[in-house]
């Protein structure tokens, strides 16, 4: 029996209440019942965003919910691009587990092993499978804003401060979620593929999951028609919140963030998922 496969963006509900007020569908699949789900959600001011529902390779809902650009009355459609964020680390997975298929680089490979510009801390004991499982001990300061200074936006400027910071633990001793660890597994696919990270993945894993709108680099909804914005549930004052000007900037390197449009194009058999992103892109060439 096929599975059906389902993608959605989101349009930034981050902060959202549950959604248990509104009666969730049965389990079996009624996709009227669900685009009245979803629909409902959307009213509630609990979901905005964009589902592509497909079956044996063929859409059996593809709607989108909820707004765009608030301010100025723009609804979401399924042609509209969404920052997924974090959703893009694996990604970043996938690409390493292709290299580790190739017998390219190990999961329990050193970090020095690749990159030479960390000290012995992180050189010597910390593992890509540390760094993958959010076990490495780093912290979170390549991103990190403060009232004098902004993130660095070049692949050596974050490496950099990644470098200058201390584990805040020892490496596999427990987890604690990283941004800065990803940033480093990209440039390890770098080093290794000799491929800058945008271009190993929209050649190895968006071309070959046929997925061709989707992108590493993140921008502010102004630099793309048809984007839609990262709204909050509500700010401080009651209002739906989206990023300040500036906030969120280009970066064609970030092995952290990426966007993406559920387009009709990722649904051909084992395309587009998070299912085949994870299996059958690591082993298939």
């Amino acid at each position: 029996m096929a599975t059906p496969a389902m993608l959605a963006g989101c349009g930034g509900q981050a902060g959202a209440g549950s959604a248990h007020s509104t009666d969730r569908p049965r389990s079996s699949p009624n996709w009227p019942e669900f685009d009245d789900y979803l629909r409902r959600l959307a009213e509630a001011g609990q979901f905005s965003g964009a589902v592509l529902v497909a079956k044996n390779g063929k859409p059996v809902l593809q709607r989108a919910y909820g707004m765009a650009d608030k301010t100025r009355r723009m609804a979401n459609t399924p042609r509209t691009t969404f920052n997924i964020c974090s959703m893009g680390k694996m990604f970043t997975a996938v690409a390493i587990a292709q290299l580790v298929g190739e017998h390219k680089l190990s999961f329990t490979d050193r970090v020095g092993q690749y990159l030479t510009a960390f000290p012995a801390a992180i050189a010597d004991d910390v593992t890509i499978h540390q760094l993958l499982t959010h076990t490495s001990g780093m912290d979170d300061v390549a991103l990190r804003r403060t009232p004098n200074s902004t993130p660095p936006t070049t692949l050596d400027g974050q490496l950099s401060k990644i470098a200058a910071a201390p584990l805040r633990f020892p490496p596999g001793s427990r987890m604690s979620y990283s941004n800065d660890g990803f940033i480093v597994l990209g440039a390890i696919v770098e080093k290794v593929s000799g491929l800058r990270y945008r271009d190993y993945l929209r050649r190895n894993v968006f071309g070959r999951a046929g997925m061709p709108n989707t992108d590493v680099a993140v921008y502010t909804p102004s630099r793309i028609t048809g984007m839609a914005h990262g709204y909050m549930l509500v700010g401080r004052d009651g209002q739906p919140v989206q990023p300040r000007p500036g906030r969120m900037r280009a970066c064609n390197r970030k092995a952290c963030g990426t966007t993406a449009t559920p387009r009709r194009s990722a649904t051909r058999p084992g395309a587009g998922t998070p299912r085949s992103a994870t299996c059958s892109l690591s082993r298939s060439r």
